[in-house]
């Protein structure tokens, strides 16, 4: 089971942009949160991989959508609320469906 990419338009201007990305879930999906820095995107590749799963990590989601400008970069710019909302975006569509 794989999950596949689709464009998808912003809402609004307080909102990621246009060129935002969507995941669309595979039948069963798997959510590591924690704390920046603590494993997750270490523990998740280890744990698709084992599971035979699609792996996606939301940092890399909001950088492919913002035109490959990193984390830090994005922060700088528009500030934490900002990147959370995108961070909300990416984990609602990832689940739509559920």
């Amino acid at each position: 089971m794989r999950k596949h990419l689709q464009a998808e338009p912003a809402r609004d201007s307080r909102q990621p942009p246009a060129h935002s990305l969507t995941v669309v879930p595979a039948a069963r999906s798997i959510y590591l949160v924690g704390m920046m820095g603590s494993g997750k995107s270490t523990v998740g590749r280890m744990l698709a991989n084992t599971l035979k799963y699609a792996f996606f990590d939301t940092d890399n989601v909001i950088e492919l959508a913002h035109n490959k400008q990193s984390v830090s970069e994005l922060w700088k710019e528009h500030g934490e609320e900002y990147f959370r909302n995108c961070e909300s975006q990416v984990s609602i569509s990832s689940s739509v469906g559920r």
